[in-house]
């Protein structure tokens, strides 16, 4: 194959263009594993293709594909439900196995969400996708008889099932527990902390075996989730404090917004004013944005209307 004469007429010490190309279902692990296993690679340095990233405007996308493969020393493909959905997947895994015996380079294949003995044999949905692809490429039996051996070939190699990987192991019910305590007190009964416990409990069990709370990663995922899949309503209490903990990073702005404004206001020069006009001053000063819109005459008509006066303002 083309990839192969390209090694075996260069030096001993070839220069790679990328260090990783990822080769991944967009609709399966776009916004989840892949760009986390990309941002993962690139904090450590590694210099990655990804086609949602380097593929040119306007260019041609399966040749610049394939030549991207070829200069890649490390190709991870990542397996999932729908991979083999994609014709496009498909080409790009054909021309990975091509490489396997490259020498300098390597193929790693990791199973997310789905049964490595799928993908080798193409049951489930692998099998139905295939049943797809010989109705539509029913000329074209060769290519999807080269789409089937590049599957059992890289699928055979050593790699990483993360399918039953618990995500909730860590999950500290203790711990969660114990941030209500120090910090959220006044928001939650004596009642309510002990309910909470309950619904930690419960809330693993449930997630456990719930597919869209599987593969989330960040509190805001997870706040998210709950409220599309109106579970938030079932564990309100857990919900309440994840919202509470979102809003941390606001309060504490907040907080350092409000002591800067009293470092401007309140200077050596007015260290005698009264604290309710002090507050006064440092709402105005915080909120100016808002402030800042309203017309001195509409100020006047307001602070007139409070009460009669001798003179006319």
């Amino acid at each position: 194959m083309y990839c192969k004469q390209i090694q075996s007429s260069s030096s001993s010490q070839t220069i790679w263009k990328y260090d990783v190309f990822l080769s991944f279902r967009g609709e399966d692990t776009r916004n989840n594993f892949t760009d986390h296993l990309f941002g993962a690679l690139y904090e450590k340095g590694f210099v990655i293709f990804k086609d949602d990233i380097k593929l040119t405007k306007g260019g041609d996308i399966f040749t610049e594909l394939l030549q991207a493969i070829e200069e890649s020393q490390i190709l991870i493909v990542v397996f999932s439900k729908n991979y083999a959905s994609s014709k496009w997947c498909l080409q790009e895994l054909a021309k990975i196995a091509d490489c396997i015996n490259v020498q300098g380079q390597k193929v790693l294949p990791i199973f997310y969400d789905v049964n490595p003995s799928d993908v080798r044999r193409q049951s489930g949905n692998y099998e139905k996708a295939f049943a797809k692809h010989e109705e539509r490429f029913k000329d074209h039996i060769e290519m999807i008889q080269t789409w089937r051996e590049a599957l059992s070939q890289v699928a055979s190699l050593s790699g990483w099932d993360i399918s039953n990987k618990d995500a909730y192991k860590s999950f500290d019910i203790d711990s969660i527990c114990t941030i209500v305590e120090k910090f959220y007190p006044m928001d939650f009964s004596e009642q309510e902390k002990i309910n909470l416990r309950f619904q930690l409990q419960h809330f693993i069990t449930d997630a456990r075996q719930e597919s869209n709370l599987k593969n989330l990663s960040t509190i805001q995922e997870l706040c998210s989730c709950l409220a599309a899949t109106k579970k938030s309503e079932v564990y309100y209490l857990f919900d309440r404090l994840f919202r509470l903990i979102m809003t941390l990073p606001v309060s504490t702005a907040t907080s350092e917004r409000s002591f800067s404004a009293m470092k401007i206001i309140k200077t050596r020069l007015r260290n005698k004013m009264e604290a309710d006009y002090l507050a006064d001053s440092m709402i105005v000063h915080i909120e100016r944005d808002i402030a800042t819109s309203f017309s001195s005459d509409s100020l006047i008509d307001d602070f007139k209307s409070l009460k009669e006066r001798r003179a006319a303002l």
